[in-house]
């Protein structure tokens, strides 16, 4: 269920970049979004960042890496999707360690 929820998530947002930009084309929205369900991923985070660098390091690249699945290549600044993003991503009770990872993970 939370992943459906997650994926539900990441539809709404690339519909209103849809609506905003015109990418991804509506015939590619459902192939953008199943890349984007993998690239946000937190395994995609942990796999790039390696044992010995902060998640927040890798976040340039995952970011990069999802406006190229969306088609769009500028910066991408749409007022609200930022929030409503950080909204719609469930949040553990725990927050990062000292190297930027998940207690526990």
């Amino acid at each position: 269920m939370r992943e459906d929820l997650r994926r539900g998530g990441l539809e709404h947002l690339a519909r209103r970049i849809t609506g905003v930009r015109g990418r991804p084309p509506a015939a590619g929205l459902e192939r953008a979004v199943d890349l984007l369900y993998a690239i946000v991923s937190f395994h995609t985070f942990d796999d790039a960042a390696g044992p010995d660098r902060p998640l927040s390091a890798v976040a340039p690249d995952v970011i990069r890496l999802a406006r190229a699945a969306l088609g769009v290549t500028d910066t991408l600044s749409l007022p609200g999707v930022a929030r409503e993003a950080y909204r719609l991503v469930p949040h553990g009770p725990r927050g990062p360690g000292p190297t930027g990872r998940m207690a526990g993970c």
